[in-house]
């Protein structure tokens, strides 16, 4: 699970390098597609929670089966 959080973290970064990137091209242009943003965004916030999840399962100590059934929203784990 470390090393899926390390990943995650470098899409994050990268994602929001995109994003970034993407917003100074749009400001050059005097142009911003707010959708393409929100996509993108809605991206780096998909990440963010699915690190979140990841850290939370770390601390504490939740199996596989744990984290898949709070990611969807099934389990009540104390914590």
């Amino acid at each position: 699970m470390q090393d899926h959080l390390r990943e995650l973290d470098d899409m994050r970064r990268s994602n929001l390098g995109d994003l970034g990137q993407m917003t100074l091209e749009m400001a050059a242009e005097g142009r911003f597609d707010r959708s393409r943003l929100s996509q993108q965004a809605a991206e780096v916030a998909k990440i963010d929670r699915e690190a979140d999840l990841i850290a939370r399962g770390l601390e504490e100590g939740l199996t596989l089966q744990e984290l898949e059934d709070l990611a969807r929203g099934d389990g009540a784990t104390s914590g």
